[in-house]
């Protein structure tokens, strides 16, 4: 699966889909852990083709979604929920700890249909 890009303008319609849990991985070309972060976040997300809808939204050419939804460390990995962040991963993170964090999002999406 590929990571898609979203931007402040689509935002809330690339969202709005209800196939999938959304995922947005909150990024920058200039943060060192973020290479290996969305790496690794791209070899999970062919696990989860169907269950996660996973998006890419580079905060340089995009402060208005980032800052609304209050993100303030990059890198980071949220799952939107209503319009609003319900969980979040950021930082460096182990390959384990962004599995989990994805199995928990899917665990969670399947309680709530």
């Amino acid at each position: 699966m590929e990571l898609k890009s979203i931007n402040d303008g689509n935002f809330d319609s690339k969202l709005s889909s209800k196939d999938a849990e959304n995922l947005v991985f909150f990024w920058a070309p200039w943060s060192k852990p973020c290479e290996p972060f969305q790496e690794t976040l791209a070899d999970l997300a062919k696990t989860y083709d169907g269950k996660l809808e996973i998006f890419c939204m580079n905060i340089d050419e995009n402060a208005n979604m980032p800052a609304t939804l209050g993100v303030k460390t990059i890198p980071q990995l949220s799952y939107i929920e209503n319009g609003v962040i319900s969980a979040s991963l950021s930082g460096r993170q182990a390959k384990v700890k962004i599995r989990e964090f994805l199995e928990s999002v899917v665990s969670h999406g399947k309680e709530g249909r």
